[in-house]
């Protein structure tokens, strides 16, 4: 239930941004034993927890091999409203 409802947020995330041909995966568990699984990119986009993993977003980096956005959503407002 829940990868349903990430990936309906993902496609409308898109839609409202008006970025095209977005493909987005949602692949649920661990982030470092699933980003090998990801297909390959032109860029990839994850969240951060407060009090981010620099070693973790390193290491996605490195995974993925390509260019990659980390945001960091407080909660309180919407830039895209």
């Amino acid at each position: 239930m829940i990868p349903r409802k990430a990936q309906e947020y993902l496609n409308n995330l898109a839609e409202i941004a008006r970025i095209p041909n977005v493909i987005a995966e949602v692949i649920p568990g661990d982030m470092q034993a699933v980003l090998s699984k990801a297909p390959q990119a032109s860029i990839n986009i994850f969240s951060l927890d407060l009090g981010p993993d620099f070693d973790l977003i390193r290491m996605a980096v490195e995974k993925t091999g390509s260019s990659c956005l980390f945001a960091l959503d407080p909660g309180e407002e919407n830039a895209l409203a």
